[in-house]
């Protein structure tokens, strides 16, 4: 079922392999969160008039069921297994499970991309649970920044810039919001984590999205956003 809500009719057209033409057209520039003027950008890269048949095609490289690829990959973001341990499960080779992996990933960020994932106020404190609500009763979102670890750049510029004096490794920032129950409602692009979480609010467009969710009605202008604070 959950499959079928991401590939309706297991029609996997709609899934481009990532070493085919239409991947290599539009791919996610990797050195945007670098500036600090741009939203993470898609960069198109030159190719030949004629589509590649053997690198379009999907079962070239994976002789794998629909159901089974996607599992491959389920099971990757849960237990972080290696590509040669799941190459050996998948009976399918290294660079299958990484080409398959990338594949789906990019397909489900556009897939999900498109899912509104902020709830009414109504929900939200209909759901709250009683000790929040007594003390914090119109709070509809909580926020705060998160780190995730990444691969030291080779740029010394770059290292500067994702460097982490907090997490004392080089990181990208994102802005999360959670409801009272934890359930995310709000993720921010990544960002070098040199900016600071005032700037991220700012450049995130969280402010924005608030003021349109008063114009509709979907939060009240009274509804307070609460940021939490670590003290070391």
């Amino acid at each position: 079922m959950v499959l079928e809500f991401f590939l309706p009719e297991f029609n996997t057209s709609y899934v481009v392999s990532w070493d085919s033409k239409g991947a290599k057209q539009e791919r996610i520039d990797p050195n945007s969160p670098f500036d600090s003027d741009t939203e993470i950008g898609v960069s198109s890269s030159e190719s030949s008039d004629e589509e590649d048949p053997v690198t379009n095609d999907r079962k070239y490289y994976s002789n794998l069921s629909v159901e089974d690829e996607f599992l491959l990959v389920l099971v990757k973001l849960r237990l972080g297994m290696s590509a040669i341990d799941l190459a050996v499960r998948f009976n399918v080779s290294e660079a299958t499970v990484s080409k398959l992996f990338t594949t789906w990933i990019s397909y489900l960020y556009v897939r999900l991309g498109d899912l509104k994932i902020s709830l009414h106020r109504n929900v939200i404190i209909a759901y709250m649970p009683p000790n929040f609500n007594e003390k914090y009763p119109n709070t509809v979102i909580v926020i705060d920044a998160t780190e995730l670890r990444i691969q030291t750049p080779s740029s010394l510029l770059r290292q500067s810039q994702s460097y982490s004096s907090y997490k004392s490794t080089n990181t990208f920032k994102s802005l999360i919001g959670v409801d009272a129950k934890g359930g995310i409602v709000f993720v921010s692009q990544l960002y070098t984590a040199s900016i600071s979480d005032k700037e991220i609010v700012i450049r995130s467009g969280f402010l924005e999205i608030r003021k349109n969710k008063v114009a509709v009605g979907e939060i009240l202008a009274a509804d307070a956003v609460m940021g939490v604070r670590v003290l070391t």
